[in-house]
């Protein structure tokens, strides 16, 4: 089911009154896209306007609200981002897509830039790399339409200079999780990996925080406001 939290941008806008830049996440991982909303809704110039759980969604949710950027998982159910990307590029859509992938491969890269891609992130970078990537590609955009030139980008920093921008969602999820009682068992099952999995991270957790127990990391993430 498409989820819906906007709608397309019919009226016109007050004097100097600046639009937000309309978002669409399409991931088929409930509490990926729940981490990425909470997070882009501290932003006021940001506006999330609706979810899709597989390509076929992503495609009408786009097609129906008119965002300006498609944050887009590239392992998708039905269609996979790729398919999602060349569709969209088919019917002359102009949304700016923004990859998210687990592979790091610079053919890869071209290749997704050959379907009009605006950008492209590994999977597991900070939170604040996908804020910058998103004003990136709508800067870039700006530039283009102001210049009539026909600049490509590709946004995939690497750099982590803080320790609180170095967790990404999947961390941040789980700390969400241990605040709220959940055991490592139950975080398994709620973010469809084994116990080994969660084991492992609430202990990469731990020493990436220098903290000594899971509580301390959560009060610490607390302290620091990176869950609420």
């Amino acid at each position: 089911m498409v989820a819906i939290f906007g709608a397309p941008l019919d009226g016109k806008l007050k004097m100097n009154q600046i639009p937000p830049t309309r978002i669409v996440l399409a991931d088929d991982h409930d509490l990926i896209r729940q981490g990425i909303r909470r997070f882009l809704a501290r932003y006021s110039q940001i506006e999330v306007v609706g979810e899709a759980r597989d390509g076929l969604e992503a495609i009408q949710v786009v097609e129906l609200l008119k965002p300006d950027v498609l944050l887009l998982d590239i392992e998708m159910p039905k269609l996979d981002g790729i398919e999602v990307a060349r569709r969209l590029r088919m019917v002359s859509n102009q949304v700016h897509i923004l990859i998210l992938s687990a592979y790091d491969d610079k053919e890869f890269v071209r290749g997704l830039l050959d379907l009009g891609v605006s950008g492209y992130l590994v999977k597991g970078e900070a939170p604040n790399k996908i804020l910058n990537a998103i004003r990136s590609v709508v800067n870039n955009s700006k530039l283009r339409e102001k210049n009539g030139t026909n600049l490509k980008t590709i946004t995939k920093p690497h750099q982590k200079a803080h320790r609180e921008n170095a967790l990404n969602f999947r961390q941040l999820e789980v700390l969400r999780l241990l605040s709220l009682g959940r055991s490592e068992e139950e975080i398994a099952t709620l973010t469809r990996q084994t116990w080994h999995d969660v084991t492992d991270q609430v202990n990469a957790l731990i020493h990436q925080l220098g903290v000594s127990t899971p509580e301390k990391a959560v009060e610490l993430a607390f302290v620091e406001g990176w869950i609420e």
